[in-house]
């Protein structure tokens, strides 16, 4: 009789681990694998508001995970909320720092916000990772276009300046041609 007692709680016992396994760990990977799963499908269909809804309860589950982070950053920028992909990109980068496509992203979300310093910062940032990436020229365009709203003359003197460098330029590149 004590014996089997013994064993009913040692049953007891081994039941209760496993379901406590299953509700601290499988359980929640679980579902953040089926929010994650329904957001890439509303992102696919481009509704981006229920991808976003589905990424945040997939984080309530498994709030660690950089690809629920990397995946919502972009549902936030379709959507056009740039304040929300700004902090969702940077918490994807706590993450994984070397997510070079997270600074491109990043890069679009300052653009968009004409925080133009941040986003060259940005675009710099995923160049220096990824050189030959596949948004390297993107990026380098961007830089390109940013540093010339960021450095547009202000004042009918410095825009005439600016015309006088231009042509200056264009005079010294005619007479080496010319040279030739």
């Amino acid at each position: 009789m004590k014996k089997y007692l013994i064993y009913r709680l040692v049953l007891l016992i081994i039941l209760i681990i496993c379901l406590m396994v299953y509700y601290f760990v499988a359980y929640p990977k679980q579902q953040a694998g089926k929010h994650f799963n329904l957001a890439a499908a509303a992102f696919d269909q481009n509704d981006f508001q229920t991808a976003i809804n589905e990424y945040r309860k997939a984080l309530e589950y498994k709030p660690d995970v950089p690809e629920i982070y990397h995946n919502l950053t972009l549902a936030y920028i379709q959507a056009g909320q740039f304040d929300s992909a700004i902090e969702s990109g940077l918490k994807s980068l706590q993450l994984t720092p070397t997510n070079a496509e997270m600074h491109y992203y990043l890069g679009i979300a300052y653009e968009q916000k004409n925080l133009n310093e941040q986003a060259i910062a940005e675009y710099r940032k995923y160049l220096e990772v990824k050189p030959t990436g596949e948004f390297a020229t993107e990026a380098q365009q961007q830089i390109a276009v940013l540093k010339e709203k960021l450095y547009l003359p202000q004042t009918v003197e410095e825009k005439l300046e600016k015309v006088n460098r231009d042509l200056d330029m264009i005079n010294e590149v005619l007479r080496r041609q010319h040279a030739k």
